[in-house]
């Protein structure tokens, strides 16, 4: 044999060899690889069961708007002339019929003086010809007279009063100002504001709800207000229900009252609105975190003869952590509560 022919016939040799060799190699790893991967699913897990039992479930719904004071009043001068003096400032407390502006009175007070005196003159006049008439010393068209003369006095003093008190500017309820319109000595014409005044001696809180949710709402029903500026939660009640949807949100108004003694809530903070909307009896009912998500699908482990198994299931209303299970899971089943993400289907599994 010529030399390079031996050469190729031994590098063929040492070729051939080096591929059996590796050939066996992988082999021997995927052996090792599917044998590594058997016995981790078949590897025990020790978890913590509880058996699924049947309990009553309040659905809850919670939603979140600002809180808006009892009475948001803008106060207005209904008369025109000079702001005498303003007699509240921003941020004040004032109580119902207290007195918070003046307007110039002068021409007003000589109107209504000019008008009482009319008016005492033609009483006066009215009572003579009334004692005259009783004496039968005149006709009764001069009675008549002097009664139509003093009910136009009576009318003129009434007008000159009501547009004399107008030029005082009352609080028609108990809040605080939050709002100055107007500066002293500017002139005013009637309906200008002057003040805004609020109350939130209670607070109104306006939640959307939306139409599936609307039937299992009622009237004074209880519900819970966190105000989490605050850290603060406090009880309220449904006061109104709406009859016509918001047509952007399509949700209802629902209108919550709320007590704020102290003052402690300001109109405008956030609330967070939790009512319970449904008490249902004789449902499944089990923990937010019990529940597994794969692959898109939701799904819970239960205990079976010693393995797990992975049920798909439908859920439905949260109340808290707690979520209410539609199908897939009965009672009397045993749920695995601990290790439950690390187990697969049909692993074996242990109660610790």
């Amino acid at each position: 044999m010529s030399q390079p022919t031996r050469c190729t016939s031994i590098m063929l040799f040492v070729f051939l060899a080096m591929t059996m060799v590796l050939a066996t190699s992988c082999s021997k790893s995927v052996e090792q690889r599917t044998t590594d991967v058997s016995e981790l699913e078949t590897e025990t897990v020790m978890v913590k069961v509880q058996k699924v039992e049947p309990a009553t479930f309040s659905a809850k719904l919670v939603l979140t708007s600002d809180t808006a004071a009892f009475h948001d009043v803008t106060l207005s001068t209904q008369a025109a002339g000079k702001v005498e003096s303003l007699l509240a400032d921003i941020g004040s407390f004032v109580k119902s019929g207290a007195i918070l502006a003046k307007i110039d009175s002068r021409l007003a007070k000589a109107q209504l003086d000019s008008a009482l005196a009319s008016y005492e003159s033609a009483k006066a006049s009215m009572d003579r010809q009334q004692i005259l008439f009783d004496k039968k010393l005149v006709a009764s068209q001069n009675i008549e007279t002097v009664v139509t003369q003093f009910k136009l006095a009576a009318s003129q003093l009434r007008m000159a009063q009501i547009q004399y008190e107008n030029l005082i500017l009352k609080a028609p309820i108990s809040g605080f100002i939050t709002q100055k319109f107007v500066n002293e000595a500017e002139i005013v014409a009637p309906g200008t504001p002057i003040f805004n005044l609020v109350d939130i001696s209670k607070l109104k809180i306006v939640i959307g709800v939306s139409q599936s949710d609307l039937p299992q709402i009622r009237l004074h029903d209880p519900v819970m207000v966190r105000i989490s500026a605050l850290n603060l939660i406090v009880r309220g009640s449904i006061s109104t229900i709406g009859v016509k949807a918001n047509s952007k949100s399509k949700t209802f108004p629902v209108q919550v009252i709320v007590s704020n003694p102290g003052f402690r809530i300001k109109a405008g903070m956030i609330a967070e609105v939790t009512v319970t909307t449904k008490a249902i009896q004789n449902v499944i009912a089990i923990q937010q975190d019990y529940i597994l998500e794969r692959n898109g699908m939701k799904s819970v482990a239960v205990m079976e003869h010693g393995k797990a198994i992975i049920k798909s299931v439908s859920i439905g209303d949260r109340a808290g952590d707690l979520v209410r299970i539609i199908s897939g899971l009965k009672s009397g089943e045993i749920l695995i509560v601990e290790n439950q993400r690390n187990v697969s289907d049909q692993q074996p599994v242990e109660v610790k």
